[in-house]
């Protein structure tokens, strides 16, 4: 005879599919989620990509004209030796 305190088989697949469904929600989610935060960073890292750009070429720029400026002190100290 079926015990009547135990839950029958039906009743158990019908909360594993309720449970399955719930998983595969979250999941959904989830993925959504990290879809979202992905193209965020991506878009984050292309931003500074850009300002690093920037900077090494103000960098480059500042190198040339301190190079510049070395050039000509060097050129005024050779004509102060002569």
């Amino acid at each position: 005879m079926d015990d009547p305190t135990q839950p029958k088989p039906s009743e158990i697949l019908a909360a594993l599919i309720d449970f399955r469904d719930a998983v595969a929600a979250q999941f959904a989610r989830v993925d959504a989620r990290f879809s979202q935060v992905d193209s965020r960073f991506a878009g984050l890292e292309s931003r500074m990509d850009e300002r690093f750009d920037r900077v090494e070429r103000r960098l480059a720029r500042l190198d040339d004209r301190v190079f510049g400026v070395e050039e000509r002190l060097s050129a005024v100290e050779r004509r102060r030796k002569r």
